[in-house]
C-alpha cells in the first residue's frame, strides 16, 4: 500500500479546515431560523465553561485494496471554551485485523493503545438534537506492525460528522461517521510506510457535567 496522497487524506484534511473556520460562523438554531428574539433563546445544551465525559465503539474498514479492519474503544474528555465549542482529549483502545481471520488471536492482528486530540463545533442544536463536525490527531502503539510490514509505532488523522441526542438532562447518546488514516509519517522512509485509510462508524454515551 502507497502511502502517497489518496482521497481519504483530502477527506481529513477537508475536516481540518471545516474545523478551523468554524469560530468564525454563528451557531445556526431554531429560533434564528423562525426569527425569534435573540434575548429569548433557551441556554445551549453544552455552554462555555462545562465539561463531558463520553464512551464510544467504532469500527473502520479499509477503502484501499486490503482487508484490514479495525474496532474501537474510546474513553473521552472534553471542555467547552465556547458555546458548542469544545477542546478533546480521547484515550482508545485498538483492535486491529490486517487479514479477516476466525480468531482475533490470528497471527497477523494486533491490539494496541492510543491517544488522540482534536476539536468538536456543534454547529446546529435543535431541542434535543445537535450535529457536529469534529477533528483529531494522535498516536498509536501497537503490539505487533500495523498495518502489515509496517511499525509498530503509528500516527493518525480523523474527521467527521456526527448528532448528539438528549436523553436526560445531562445525558446524551451520539454517534457519528469518521474517516481515519494510520500511518507512520514515514519514520522508516518511503518504502516502509504502508498506511490504513477507512471510514468508520461510532455510538456512545456522552455526560455532560
Amino acid at each position: 500500500m502507497s502511502s502517497g496522497a489518496r482521497p481519504g487524506r483530502l477527506a481529513s484534511l477537508a475536516f481540518v479546515l471545516v474545523a478551523t473556520a468554524a469560530p468564525l460562523a454563528t451557531p445556526l438554531r431554531a429560533d434564528d431560523r423562525a426569527g425569534g428574539d435573540a434575548t429569548a433563546r433557551p441556554a445551549s445544551m453544552f455552554p462555555k465553561g462545562t465539561w463531558d465525559l463520553a464512551l464510544h465503539g467504532a469500527y473502520h474498514q479499509t477503502e484501499r485494496e486490503g482487508d484490514e479492519t479495525i474496532a474501537t474503544a474510546t474513553l473521552s474528555a472534553g471542555y467547552y471554551f465556547g458555546d458548542r465549542f469544545s477542546v478533546r482529549g480521547e484515550l482508545v483502545g485498538y483492535a486491529l485485523d490486517n487479514q479477516p481471520g476466525p480468531s482475533p488471536a490470528d497471527a497477523d492482528d494486533a491490539v494496541g493503545l492510543g491517544v488522540n486530540a482534536g476539536l468538536r463545533y456543534q454547529f446546529i442544536e435543535y431541542q434535543r438534537l445537535t450535529l457536529f463536525a469534529e477533528v483529531y490527531t494522535g498516536v498509536l502503539y501497537s503490539h505487533r506492525d500495523f498495518p502489515e510490514d509496517g511499525t509498530h509505532l503509528n500516527f493518525t488523522l480523523q474527521g467527521g460528522l456526527g448528532a448528539t441526542f438528549r436523553l436526560a438532562d445531562d445525558v446524551h447518546l451520539f454517534g457519528g461517521v469518521r474517516h481515519l488514516h494510520i500511518s507512520n509519517a514515514r519514520l522508516r522512509g518511503e518504502d516502509e510506510n504502508p498506511s490504513f485509510d477507512g471510514p468508520g462508524a461510532y455510538v456512545g454515551l456522552l455526560f455532560r457535567f
